[in-house]
């Protein structure tokens, strides 16, 4: 974002510091009934996320002998990997020097970090609910 004076600077600062936990509080998806886990990418650099996976348990042996090898016996506790790749999301707002100088700073920064969030929050449910309903974003 090409800021050209202090104030449009320092807002948009602050609003990037705040928006993270005003776009929790908004969006609907994190329900643990709706969705298991959660991967937090807030900061992360590209749309790749690699989660890794353990494999089935073995059964347990009732009579295990004496210096018995038990890896070579299927207890392999190496686990496996798979890439998930995320869509990210966005949202826009312009403001000038004016509207900070009549609306006040606090006010103004409250409101676009308000207006944002529910605009990141609205595009992310409205994405996860296409996914449950009919398995891809777009409908």
């Amino acid at each position: 974002m090409a800021t050209t004076t202090a104030g449009i600077a320092e807002l948009y600062s602050d609003v990037v510091a705040d928006l993270i936990s005003f776009y929790d509080n908004f969006v609907l998806l994190p329900n643990q009934q709706l969705i298991v886990n959660q991967y937090n990418l807030t900061g992360a650099i590209g749309n790749t996320v690699k989660i890794p996976l353990t494999n089935s348990w073995p059964a347990g042996n009732s009579s295990v002998g004496d210096n018995t090898d038990l890896i070579n016996a299927g207890f392999d506790f190496n686990p496996g990997a798979v890439s998930l790749t995320v869509g990210k999301r966005g949202a826009g707002s312009l403001v000038s020097e004016e509207s900070l100088e009549d609306g006040g700073f606090e006010t103004v920064r409250n409101a676009v970090v308000t207006r944002l969030s529910r605009a990141i929050a609205q595009a992310t449910d409205k994405a996860g609910f296409n996914i449950l309903a009919s398995g891809a974003e777009a409908i």
